[in-house]
């Protein structure tokens, strides 16, 4: 969901979102052109787009199904189109759903929202259409590939949240 994925703020919609995005964007007055992104001092020193930094830039050759989610206003949507892109290019089953006026995690807003319903529900379909052995290759994925334990935790800890917050509120009207 609206991946943090290009630390280089090099994708477009670091420049054309950059007043609009209330989460990461600015205000006009401050806009001289320059891109904008999470404000970090993360990749200091380094190539913000090698792909252990930056994952837009990686090799997604291999990957289990994926599905991406980024609002149309976000700072960080061309972030989920690169990775959409590199995937598709590397034969992955990828879909990527861009929600039209909507920001950075807008997802977040569960039931108060009809295209965070409307995300979640996807999220549903998507999980309902993988079989078990894409499942069990995705959690395989996150075992042999995290390097750092948290990393592990944190990436099964999504996996299984989005699990069960869909299996209880499937009950939301379309």
């Amino acid at each position: 969901m609206s991946p943090w994925a290009d630390l280089s703020n090099s994708g477009p919609s670091h420049y054309y979102n950059a007043t609009i995005d209330p989460s990461f964007g600015i205000d006009e007055e401050d806009d001289h052109g320059q891109a904008v992104g999470v404000n970090t001092t993360y990749p200091d020193g380094l190539d913000a787009t090698a792909p252990y930094l930056s994952p837009s830039f990686g090799d997604y050759a291999g990957f289990p199904p994926m599905l991406l989610q980024a609002g149309r206003i976000e700072v960080l949507l061309s972030d989920s189109q690169m990775v959409y892109d590199n995937a598709i290019a590397n034969g992955v089953d990828c879909t990527l759903t861009v929600y039209k006026g909507m920001f950075h995690v807008f997802q977040g807003a569960l039931d108060l929202v009809a295209e965070s319903r409307e995300a979640w529900a996807e999220v549903g379909r998507f999980l309902n259409r993988l079989p078990q052995v894409a499942l069990i290759k995705s959690l395989t994925y996150i075992v042999k590939n995290h390097t750092s334990r948290s990393r592990k935790v944190h990436s099964l800890y999504l996996l299984i949240r989005s699990i069960v917050f869909y299996r209880n509120t499937a009950q939301f009207p379309d």
